[in-house]
């Protein structure tokens, strides 16, 4: 069960930070947990006898944003598809609270998408949200009415205690994560500047993409800075593709045709949560050459140190 549930919430393929394919699978679960619970109300209401056009038009909106919502944040264009899902969401919630009679749980539901913001957007975004809900507020409250101050007083009140309870955690959750991606950009300066002391060159891959590369590392292939930032490492390079760790006189092609040896370090930075990962390269073609070399000598001296033998025997069996 545990497995079919993670196979219905999984983030799409394409969402490669972890951070977001977190939050994506929260909202797919919540979108699916949310799927029956419109009919459910509409077998309600209608053996209570309260079945109304208006009604209709709830249940039937609020399934196709479940639904759509759904699907949209399993696809690849996720992140995208949220800022839409947040403001269809408010629209809903705020063309309800104006057609009903009695709009004050209407109006307290506007607090949704503003929590739905604060967990899945940026700070900028959910002040942006918090801004067309009280702009909604304002207009309804001049133009429209249907509100006593007091309900006003008690809607505004419980609103506001929510945005700055959102926006403080907001707050909160993008500043660790600026301090995790500083600590993660620190560390990986270390990394490199040691790599950097005992290889020839080293070169920075965000999802499978060359995003820094220097120039040592770029002369030891026989390439270019140019030709290889921006580029997936399975098309530039892709003798360079494997698991972490060190890879001792690897084969490769330069520009020019010529055979080269590298060793290679690769060296994942698992706090950034993007799958960075720091490679290192050292040219060891003179070594390998020279130890393949010194190989053959061997086994030509072994070989000839048989041949010596062999020859002697048969000079003796000769002789004898």
């Amino acid at each position: 069960v545990l497995e079919v549930w993670q196979s219905w919430t999984a983030a799409h393929p394409a969402v490669s930070d972890r951070r977001q394919r977190r939050v994506w699978r929260l909202v797919a679960a919540w979108h699916l947990v949310g799927m029956p619970v419109g009919p459910l109300i509409a077998v309600h209401l209608l053996s209570v006898g309260l079945f109304e056009p208006l009604h209709w038009s709830w249940l039937v909106g609020s399934q196709v944003i479940t639904w759509g919502g759904y699907v949209a944040c399993r696809s690849r264009v996720g992140p995208a598809s949220l800022r839409a899902q947040v403001a269809a969401l408010t629209l809903m919630i705020a063309t309800t609270s104006t057609a009903l009679p009695d709009s004050t749980p209407a109006m307290m539901a506007l607090i949704l998408p503003v929590l739905t913001a604060g967990i899945c957007l940026s700070l900028t975004e959910l002040l942006a949200t918090q801004a067309m809900v009280v702009l909604f507020l304002a207009v309804k409250t001049a133009f429209v009415g249907g509100l006593n101050p007091n309900e006003v007083g008690g809607i505004m009140g419980v609103l506001f205690s929510g945005f700055v309870l959102s926006t403080a955690l907001v707050w909160q959750r993008d500043g660790m994560i600026g301090d995790e991606r500083a600590a993660a950009q620190k560390q990986a300066g270390k990394a490199r500047a040691l790599l950097d002391a005992a290889f020839d060159g080293t070169a920075i891959v965000r999802g499978g993409f060359f995003t820094e590369v220097s120039q040592g590392f770029a002369e030891t292939l026989g390439l270019d800075t140019r030709s290889l930032t921006g580029r997936a490492v399975s098309d530039a390079t892709p003798f360079l593709e494997g698991a972490a760790g060190l890879e001792s006189a690897v084969p490769m092609l330069d520009a020019a045709g010529s055979l080269r040896y590298v060793d290679v370090v690769r060296q994942p930075l698992e706090d950034d949560g993007q799958g960075t990962m720091l490679i290192a390269v050292r040219d060891e073609t003179r070594n390998t050459l020279h130890r393949s070399k010194l190989q053959f000598v061997d086994r030509m001296t072994a070989l000839g140190t048989l041949s010596a033998g062999v020859a002697h025997e048969v000079n003796n069996a000769l002789h004898s």
